[in-house]
């Protein structure tokens, strides 16, 4: 398939669009939903821009960063970090194709799939285990060009 179909993908009782070819997802979307399940559980919800500044995901960012776009590359740093050690949210979100944002109506934040397994096992451990059943043991990647 040549254009970049949605997939809706179900992770017990939440879906989710993703595209087939970019593998990109609605982030807002899926934070929603895992601080739904933690509110369930009594605990605080969690803040995306939290996750999105995290040392870890930096270094998930810089590694798909490094695998897809620059494989031969040392380190491909795509932060800045000021004099206090703070990493700039705008220099993580702008320098990077796995994750977008747009302000605005029908704005949000899209990331890549990795990212977003990654931000659902920052949420919670339950939601954590449905997703890489989902797209592990169901196959669903390699449903997308069927």
């Amino acid at each position: 398939m040549k254009t970049n179909q949605l997939m809706q993908v179900t992770i017990g009782s939440y879906s989710q669009s993703i595209e087939h070819k970019t593998m990109m997802g609605h982030l807002n979307a899926l934070w929603d939903h895992g601080n739904g399940l933690r509110a369930i559980k009594g605990l605080a919800p969690l803040q995306m821009k939290d996750w999105l500044m995290s040392n870890q995901t930096r270094e998930l960012v810089d590694a798909l960063n490094k695998k897809y776009l620059f494989p031969n590359s040392g380190n491909s740093t795509i932060t800045k970090v000021d004099s206090r050690g703070r990493s700039s949210l705008v220099d993580l979100t702008s320098n990077t194709p796995f994750i977008k944002t747009k302000r605005g109506t029908g704005g949000g934040t899209w990331v890549h799939l990795y990212l977003m397994l990654d931000a659902a096992a920052w949420l919670d451990a339950d939601f954590k285990l449905q997703l890489y059943d989902t797209f592990i043991n169901n196959k669903i990647l390699q449903w997308r060009e069927d």
